[in-house]
């Protein structure tokens, strides 16, 4: 099994004689989260996808609304998707930059920021009204308000003899 780590290092020329270390976690070394629901999102089976990263999202709601944000650095309007299935919210993107005009001939020594598409699925915690969903950017930042619908009240059906 692959060990789990995070970004890439390169360690440019005039550094080479520094130790960078960093720990990797084998499987033996992980608690096992038994009974702990987990939802695998973002894979895909196929070897020439690309690699897809993971939309960080901050998630409020109030009596009335549900708020999401996410930075969406390195974005615009046009590459950012939002649809909302049932109860499930999914936002997908694309963070651009090109390195060329940015960077000229720089060496890369530290990544950490992902750049090409991401996604992220949201189970929303109640019904919502999707017909007055909002949506907008501001400072590299993605707002998403979704009202809430009435929770449906329990009927009580009255039953007859025939």
């Amino acid at each position: 099994m692959k060990p789990i780590g995070i970004g890439k290092l390169k360690i440019s020329a005039d550094r080479k004689d520094q130790t960078i270390s960093r720990h990797h976690f084998e499987p033996s070394e992980l608690t096992p989260l038994a009974g702990t629901p987990i939802q695998v999102q973002n894979f895909s089976t196929h070897a020439t996808d690309e690699p897809e990263g993971q939309l960080s999202v901050d998630v409020y709601q109030t009596d009335n609304e549900i708020f999401i944000v996410a930075p969406v650095a390195g974005t615009s309007a046009d590459q950012v998707s939002i649809s909302i299935t049932d109860d499930v919210i999914t936002i997908k993107g694309r963070r651009e930059m090109n390195k060329r005009d940015l960077l000229h001939n720089a060496e890369l020594y530290l990544e950490e920021c992902f750049w090409g598409p991401f996604s992220r699925s949201i189970v929303l915690p109640t019904a919502v009204d999707t017909g007055h969903v909002e949506a907008y950017f501001k400072n590299n930042v993605l707002t998403v308000r979704i009202p809430k619908t009435e929770r449906i009240r329990t009927r009580v059906i009255r039953i007859t003899q025939e």
